[in-house]
């Protein structure tokens, strides 16, 4: 429960405070507890079904293996902000990581394999849900349901 928490933390955070649409979801593939490349990939713009559950529905997540062995598949979504931002955007990053808010698996022009638009650099994000993953891959029956509601980072509490 714990893991599940944290993980819909650093995600909720890290993507309020920099931008504000996903671009696409897509599968990362890690390989020695690193992100290497992505698998897999569904635009927001072309599916009424949110994309994290047709991936979870599909079994194309091994989030336990990435968690126990350092090789495994977990859900990403990728956005883009502005070139010319990205100075204060690694700088807001840092901040977060600094106050031990983590979830970005790589930033960049392309983002790992996949491509950027011109005049923008891509960021992936860890999904909140790879925690529901996890518990799916263990055979417990869960249901998602998109994101219906944000809220500040500073109304947060500690559990």
């Amino acid at each position: 429960m714990k893991i599940k928490l944290k993980i819909t933390l650093q995600v909720n955070a890290v993507t309020r405070i920099i931008f504000k649409y996903f671009i696409f979801s897509r599968i990362i593939n890690i390989k020695e507890r690193r992100p290497v490349d992505f698998d897999s990939i569904i635009f927001y713009s072309g599916s009424s079904i949110d994309p994290m559950r047709i991936f979870i529905s599909k079994k194309m997540t091994k989030v336990l293996d990435a968690v126990d062995k350092g090789d495994g598949k977990l859900l990403a979504n990728v956005r883009e902000i502005p070139e010319s931002a990205s100075s204060k955007a690694e700088m807001i990053l840092q901040s977060a990581m600094d106050a031990e808010i983590g979830g970005v698996a790589n930033i960049g022009k392309p983002v790992l394999d996949a491509p950027v638009d011109n005049g923008k650099i891509g960021i992936a994000v860890y999904a909140g849900v790879n925690g529901v993953a996890a518990v799916d891959e263990k055979g417990i029956n869960v249901s998602t349901y998109p994101i219906s509601t944000t809220m500040e980072f500073s109304k947060m509490k500690k559990l």
